[in-house]
C-alpha cells in the first residue's frame, strides 16, 4: 500500500502536469508532490535510517538507552512531518477534485 500510494501520487502529479490547463491541476500536482516527498521521502530518508540504526544495537549495549532516547525524539519529529504532509496532500487532492468537478 505504501509503495503503491507513492507511485499513484507521482502518476497524479504527472497527469496534472500533462493537463495543466484543467481546473484543479495545480492542486493535484502540489498534492502529489507533498505526498511523495513528505511521506515516501521522509520515510526513506528519515525514519528508515533511524530504524536501521536502532536495529543494529543490542539491548545490552551500554549506549542503547541513549540511542533509544535520541531515536524516540527524532523519529517522532519525522513521523509528525510525515503525517502533516499526508494530511496536506489529502486536502490538496480534495481541493483539486472539487475544482475539477465544478467545471
Amino acid at each position: 500500500m505504501f509503495f503503491g500510494t507513492a507511485v499513484l501520487s507521482l502518476l497524479a502529479g504527472g497527469i496534472a502536469l500533462a493537463e495543466w490547463d484543467r481546473p484543479g491541476a495545480g492542486y493535484c500536482f502540489a498534492a502529489g508532490s507533498f505526498y511523495f516527498l513528505g511521506t515516501f521521502g521522509v520515510t526513506a530518508l528519515g525514519n528508515v535510517p533511524l530504524n536501521d540504526e536502532l536495529a543494529s544495537v543490542s539491548v545490552t549495549d551500554p549506549g542503547a538507552r541513549d540511542l533509544w532516547e535520541h531515536y524516540l525524539g527524532v523519529w517522532t519529529m519525522w513521523n509528525l512531518l510525515r503525517t502533516l504532509a499526508a494530511m496536506i496532500a489529502a486536502l490538496l487532492f480534495l481541493l483539486g477534485l472539487i475544482q475539477n468537478v465544478r467545471v
